[in-house]
């Protein structure tokens, strides 16, 4: 099943290897550099005492929260990170891999010449490290976790399904 989270908060109830032991996880997805919206889940997630978190990309971009999004969530316990497609593009709009003839590339480098006013390469370098997809079992259930669509999951070698024997 597919999710579209738009700043989505969601408290996933796993069953600790059938054992009586639950962990509450808040996953984070499209947090698009709105601050704000970031700390009132954050705040919720606290309320509901989670265990850990669980950030599905897509970050920075295009809200106007750089540094400090990366502040907050460096004081959360972040379990599982995999790659947004804004991190990529930010990825790219860095390394020039734009064309910049084309009105959306012009506009990923304007949003990559914002976002490097804070951050360093080596933090946007360190962003696009996360994988496309991570697995994770729970007794007989196994998740695989990405931010992308099943046809995009394959175009990194690195992280197709196939290669990890799944």
């Amino acid at each position: 099943m597919l999710f579209d989270f738009d700043l989505e908060f969601v408290i996933i109830k796993l069953e600790k290897l059938r054992g009586r032991d639950m962990t509450k996880i808040a996953v984070l997805s499209d947090i698009h550099g709105n601050t704000t919206a970031l700390e009132a889940v954050l705040a919720d997630a606290q309320k509901s005492e989670v265990d850990e978190y669980w950030l599905l990309g897509d970050i920075l971009m295009p809200g106007t929260g750089r540094k400090n999004i990366l502040q907050i969530l460096d004081t959360l316990p972040i379990t599982l990170r995999v790659l947004g497609n804004w991190e990529e593009s930010l990825w790219r709009a860095c390394h020039r891999q734009l064309d910049e003839s084309r009105p959306s590339h012009r506009y990923l480098l304007r949003q990559c010449q914002y976002i490097m006013e804070e951050l360093s390469r080596e933090e946007i370098e360190a962003l696009q490290n996360y994988p496309l997809q991570v697995h994770r079992q729970f007794g007989d259930l196994k998740l695989g976790i990405s931010h992308h669509l099943p046809d995009k999951l394959g175009t990194r070698a690195d992280s197709s399904w196939e290669a990890r024997g799944l």
